[in-house]
């Protein structure tokens, strides 16, 4: 019997002991291994009986007792096992076992300072054994406290360098910090022979960004296992990180072949097939994620971001997609909202926050810049919260503005929304919304007393701790605002273009020397939907001389450019008549307008930052206005210019207005020296009165606030 329990052969030692039960029941042995044997094949019930038998038996043996306790603590029974631990440890104090099972007993039942000191004494009474240190450093880790687990960690492979557990914690710690610490050689050696370790090890990789180093340990995971699923996942995380992204793909759905129900990787094959300018098979993706798991917070967030690009009808679908986020990971926190003491006069100057992971050269910052550059420094003071940690000229701008510059990018949810509510923050503005960077957690946290959303990306958060949006009337009209959590504030436009640096100067329309009209689309391809293209190559059957030039980094890609070429010779436009260029700087970007005749904006997401660029420019743009806010961007840009013409309510007025311009020389060369001026008289130029009448409506939020009854409790 003892040989099979050493051997993991626990059928045989079961059926050894049961005859050796029948044949002598006062036998130690008997009780002792068909309780471990039913422990290990998890029956704790039957275990738990068998074990007691034998403690009746030698009432002091701690390896016993404890064995009973583990049993006991399986079955549910947590005093019954704190009882059989302590006779344990009455028999001998220095029992390790019976004080790692102790430990684990308060582990699970979150009494982490308790299991702690388990831990530290099984250290002490096993000083060869790294058992006691490896468990005191899990239990670190899931207390927060990184440093002392990795100290721990540290112990544990001091006493065994090879301990396989903690060589696995010790990659999983260092790939959560992105740690470019030296691989232990012996968990590089186990990771040739261990798939765990070989996708640990790959992790580690992904998380310092060394693509081809992940490739190779994560493939090493498949040769050890081919039907490994998250090996697959991996991988496929490794490769669309270096670019190659058909074959992720491949490694995605080879994860969802083999785990139906892998939440993570249909999260990922849907990031992936947005990358891939594919927004409603990405949407499809994300569904199927929330199937399996529908509390996932990655695949609720992103949802959110495919739906605004691809839902062109439904206010209300945008709304509840937002909603179902925040009533799994946001609303709960309402419960521990605190009490804000911050002085109520109504009067008294304000401490403003900002909160963006764009606070850097970003289109985004080029909307909100304007509320640092302008400010009244006599009434606001201004504290940045910055979720990046790229720092470039523009943050160096931005932090003048500054009282004070945090690094939020350093700070978890709970330490981010500490500080700022240390700081004293009077209205923390939220910059990104459902964009990358995003730090919804913390605004669910409530850390400051009135809270708004705006201009990084406005779509609403669905959050009850974000009191205002602010958009416009245009943008989003009266009707659909009873879906939003938050109460709507009017701006005099949901955007605007900030100073921020000097753009260059109109150039004559291209059509002059080229002999044609040249539309232009350029902003992300992303945005690109069959519609569009299908109204797009209408548009140029109709003008049969013109041509349309795509820019932006996504037309580098040769397989999109032709992809895009065999679409448009389908509808039966020469290729020869589309155009590409490929990224570069604003400054590039900003001369490449020259180029362009026309914008034709995208729909139903239209663009933002790109189109009050090529009004600046004196380039007159197309808009389609649609239901939902973010289709109609370009309305409330060109209604606020004073350029109502341009837009279109349908798709043969789009056509039209697009034709009509293209068809008066004079006015589009006389549009090239109006619209600047024009713009920069406008709430999309004017930063000054812009930022006055966005902090005229903090100064209204405040006294709301300050008006308001005290939340008691």
């Amino acid at each position: 019997m003892a040989q099979a329990a050493q051997r993991g052969a626990w059928d045989e030692a079961a059926q050894l002991s049961a005859v050796l039960r029948r044949s002598a029941p006062a036998r130690l042995e008997g009780w002792f291994y068909g309780g471990a044997a039913a422990l290990a094949q998890s029956r704790p019930g039957e275990a738990a009986a068998l074990l007691a038998r034998a403690v009746e038996l030698a009432p002091r043996n701690p390896d016993l007792l404890t064995h009973w306790g583990a049993a006991l603590s399986a079955c549910g029974d947590a005093p019954g096992a704190e009882a059989a631990f302590a006779r344990a440890l009455e028999a001998n104090s220095n029992h390790e076992a019976a004080l790692l099972n102790w430990g684990n007993l308060h582990r699970a039942q979150g009494r982490l300072e308790s299991a702690q000191a388990c831990y530290e004494r099984a250290a002490q009474a096993a000083p060869q054994s790294p058992l006691g240190p490896y468990n005191l450093s899990i239990t670190l880790r899931d207390a927060g406290c990184l440093a002392a687990a990795q100290e721990a960690l540290e112990r544990a492979l001091a006493r065994a360098p090879e301990h396989r557990q903690s060589l696995l914690a010790w990659g999983g710690m260092a790939a959560a910090r992105a740690s470019d610490e030296a691989l232990p050689p012996a968990l590089a050696e186990l990771a040739r022979r261990d798939v765990e370790a070989a996708l640990i090890v790959g992790n580690l990789h992904l998380a310092r960004s060394q693509w081809s180093a992940a490739e190779e340990a994560l493939r090493t995971a498949l040769e050890l296992d081919p039907k490994h699923p998250q090996a697959h996942n991996n991988l496929g995380n490794a490769l669309r990180q270096s670019g190659r992204l058909e074959a992720a793909r491949a490694c995605y759905a080879q994860a969802v072949t083999l785990e139906i129900g892998y939440a993570d990787a249909w999260n990922n094959l849907g990031l992936l097939l947005r990358e891939m300018n594919q927004p409603s098979q990405a949407l499809a993706c994300y569904e199927q994620a929330l199937k399996a798991d529908p509390q996932h917070a990655e695949a609720l967030l992103n949802r959110v971001f495919a739906l605004d690009l691809t839902e062109s009808e439904s206010v209300a679908r945008l709304q509840a997609a937002r909603r179902d986020w925040a009533a799994i990971h946001g609303d709960p926190w309402m419960a521990r909202w605190p009490h804000h003491a911050n002085d109520r006069n109504p009067e008294r100057p304000l401490r403003i926050g900002y909160l963006s992971a764009d606070l850097r050269r970003h289109s985004a910052a080029f909307v909100f810049a304007s509320l640092f550059l302008h400010h009244d420094p006599e009434q606001f003071t201004l504290i940045a919260y910055a979720g990046n940690a790229q720092r470039d000229e523009i943050s160096q701008r931005l932090a003048a503005c500054c009282a004070d510059w945090v690094e939020a990018w350093r700070l978890d949810d709970d330490a981010l929304a500490q500080r700022i509510q240390d700081d004293r923050i009077d209205i923390l503005v939220d910059l990104s919304g459902h964009s990358r960077g995003r730090r919804l957690g913390v605004l669910a946290r409530k850390p400051a007393p009135v809270q708004m959303s705006g201009w990084g990306y406005p779509g609403g958060t669905g959050l009850r701790a974000v009191d205002w949006l602010l958009a416009d009337p245009e943008w989003l009209p009266a009707a659909p605002r009873a879906h939003y959590a938050e109460r709507i504030a009017d701006l005099p436009c949901v955007l605007h273009l900030s100073d921020l640096e000097p753009m260059p100067d109109p150039a004559p329309p291209p059509c002059v020397l080229n002999g044609h009209i040249t539309f232009g689309a350029f902003h992300r391809a992303v945005k690109n939907t069959p519609e569009c293209y299908a109204l797009w190559a209408r548009l140029l059957r109709l003008a049969p001389t013109a041509h349309l030039l795509f820019k932006g980094p996504d037309w580098e890609s040769e397989p999109l450019r032709q992809q895009v070429s065999d679409l448009f010779a389908a509808q039966r436009i020469d290729p020869a008549r589309l155009d590409f260029l490929g990224g570069g700087d604003r400054q590039s970007h900003l001369r490449a307008l020259g180029r362009v005749d026309i914008l034709l904006d995208a729909f139903p997401q239209n663009g933002g930052v790109g189109v009050m660029e090529a009004l600046r420019m004196g380039v007159p743009v197309a808009a389609l206005r649609g239901a939902v806010p973010f289709s109609r961007t370009s309305a409330s840009l060109l209604r606020a210019l004073g350029r109502e013409a341009w837009i279109a309510d349908d798709a043969d007025a789009y056509v039209d207005i697009a034709r009509r311009l293209a068809s008066d020389i004079k006015l589009l060369a006389r549009e090239r020296h109006l619209l600047r001026p024009a713009f920069d008289a406008s709430p999309l130029g004017d930063g000054p009165a812009y930022v006055r009448a966005a902090q005229a409506h903090y100064r209204r939020a405040w006294r709301v606030w300050a008006h308001s009854r005290p939340l008691q409790g």
